[in-house]
């Protein structure tokens, strides 16, 4: 990949983490932008997440777009994919990794369990305990999952590639989530 190639990556997955979030507040946290929002988010962040699975191919040995799947696929095993606009970007990216992509298994594997657990551990401090305190505010960022299991992965295969996507994606959206908050835009984290 040339230079460009890379901005050109980041940018995307920026926006993908961005509209993530923004297709996220629209459906549970009473973010109103404009007419069909809810949609037209669902729609960019299936074509973002594509552009990156799309993106990753003969870059990294697949562990981008493998990675990328492992977090949609720990999404639906978790119930996160529970409005209409969250199915159109899940079916969107599926199908763009079925196309584009080969399975690796070792990727996917360590991808998948580290979003299923985090992931479940995660809505347990928040969802079944109830209680926001410093166990839960450590693990909402999504600290474990998007920033530290990539950079374990990048440390042990030299492949930083992983690790920098993940943390502009996560990173841009808790920017979304937070700032928007900051802002008031939606009241309700």
């Amino acid at each position: 990949m040339t230079p460009v190639d890379y901005i050109s990556l980041f940018i995307i997955t920026a926006l993908f983490g961005f509209t993530i979030k923004l297709a996220d507040l629209v459906n549970e946290h009473g973010l109103r932008l404009f007419i069909f929002d809810s949609y037209i988010f669902g729609v960019a962040w299936g074509m973002l997440g594509s552009l990156v699975i799309v993106s990753d191919v003969g870059t990294s040995g697949g562990a981008v777009s493998n990675a990328i799947l492992a977090m949609i696929l720990a999404f639906i095993v978790q119930l996160r994919i529970d409005y209409l606009n969250h199915a159109i970007g899940t079916v969107m990216i599926i199908i763009t990794f079925l196309a584009t992509s080969a399975l690796a298994p070792k990727i996917f594997f360590v991808f998948f369990t580290s979003f299923v657990f985090f992931g479940a551990l995660r809505a347990y401090l928040g969802d079944v305990r109830k209680q926001k305190d410093i166990w839960y505010r450590l693990s909402e960022p999504g600290w474990a999952h998007y920033y530290i299991v990539p950079f374990l992965w990048s440390v042990a295969t030299g492949d930083w590639l992983v690790f920098v996507v993940f943390a502009i994606y996560r990173s841009c959206y808790n920017i979304a989530k937070y700032g928007l908050y900051r802002v008031g835009a939606y009241s309700r984290l």
